[in-house]
């Protein structure tokens, strides 16, 4: 079974910075986006990142963008913590996003296109149509949680491109011999 599906429902979210973190949802994804914060989209978060990512993960989407863009309150809590603190919390943050974007693996395939619509919405969507849920509960619901169920619907469909713990185990090995064999050759 490939761990993906065991910490989907194993992974325990983090306190971090005196604030308990909701399990990363299609909700944190969305805000933590439109507010361009580098631990979604890529590059180097600096403290305000950090900050700003913890706040909008600690509050789910019933408290909606109002608690989640209140600036003072984030700056009244963000004084309140010790500058020391900050490199422990940023590497226990990346571990909590790393967490939450663990999801099974599939072998490439390419008959399927590009989506256009935000992925935040599909998994939204897919929790409201597929698992029966209210919106709040879609959008409050784990990402690498929905990534579970969307491998198993798509295999009771037809899909085939899902990879089997053995599967992954032979591709690391495949690659591990041609990382071997490529060090080798660089010797000679």
């Amino acid at each position: 079974m490939q761990g993906a599906f065991i910490q989907s429902l194993t992974f325990n979210p983090p306190t971090v910075l005196g604030r308990k973190l909701m399990p990363f949802s299609s909700w944190h994804l969305l805000v933590l986006e439109a507010a361009g914060s580098p631990f979604v989209l890529g590059g180097v978060p600096d403290i305000d990142d950090l900050v700003a990512a913890i706040w909008v993960c600690s509050h789910g989407f019933a408290e909606g963008i109002t608690i989640a863009g209140d600036a003072p309150a984030i700056r009244k809590w963000a004084r309140a913590q010790k500058k020391p603190a900050f490199t422990a919390a940023r590497a226990a943050f990346q571990d909590y996003i790393n967490a939450a974007f663990c999801s099974p693996e599939y072998w490439s395939s390419s008959d399927g296109g590009e989506i256009r619509a935000p992925a935040c919405w599909h998994m939204a969507t897919f929790a409201m149509r597929e698992l029966h849920m209210t919106e709040q509960a879609a959008w409050d619901f784990p990402v690498n949680r929905i990534s579970c169920y969307q491998a198993c619907v798509g295999e009771i469909n037809g899909n085939k491109d899902l990879m089997s713990a053995e599967d992954i185990k032979g591709v690391a090995t495949l690659e591990a011999d041609a990382d071997k064999e490529k060090a080798e050759k660089e010797k000679k």
